[in-house]
């Protein structure tokens, strides 16, 4: 991780939701993780720095820390549907087998392949969790730099937000 400092330390300025601009930043990196590590709304996290930045007039900060949340959210989704997808195919490889197994009988070699689709499974199960809690940590130290007015560089959002718009590095 690489943290810089943001230019304008010194300055108190509002956002156009009314609160400090720094206020406003951790409450859009902190709420994008909270959402993302919620079951079922984790697929829409990227809506609230989404609207923040097509809200946000004011601060540049705060359109700023929205991109890199949306970003950074676009990246875990991004990751999370990678290892959903080891889920589904583990899933169905034991579906076809347990019908197998169920319809023909079971022999020992069926036994191994189950296991393994099982296992596959778990593992991908695992791995959106895991997934989720490595970028929910990102965007909670990337709050509490904004808090400081600081920020700090997600490793794949922050190239992204680089590469769409030069004036957000």
């Amino acid at each position: 991780m690489n943290f810089n400092g943001y230019n304008d330390m010194g300055g108190q300025r509002m956002s156009t939701f009314g609160v400090n601009e720094n206020t406003a930043a951790v409450l859009t990196l902190a709420g994008t993780g909270v959402i993302l590590l919620v079951p079922k709304l984790c697929w829409l996290a990227w809506v609230l720095p989404l609207v923040v930045l097509i809200v946000e007039r004011q601060s540049f900060y705060v359109k700023k820390c929205a991109a890199h949340a949306l970003a950074a959210t676009l990246v875990a989704m991004a990751f999370m549907a990678l290892c959903s997808m080891l889920f589904v195919l583990s899933g169905t490889m034991t579906a076809g087998n347990l019908f197998t197994l169920f319809m023909d009988g079971a022999d020992k070699s069926d036994w191994p392949m189950i296991v393994g689709a099982l296992l596959l499974t778990v593992a991908g199960v695992l791995l959106v969790w895991i997934v989720r809690i490595v970028f929910v940590i990102f965007l909670g130290i990337a709050a509490y730099k904004a808090w400081q007015y600081g920020y700090i560089n997600i490793p794949i959002a922050s190239a992204l937000v680089r590469k769409i718009n030069k004036n957000y590095v």
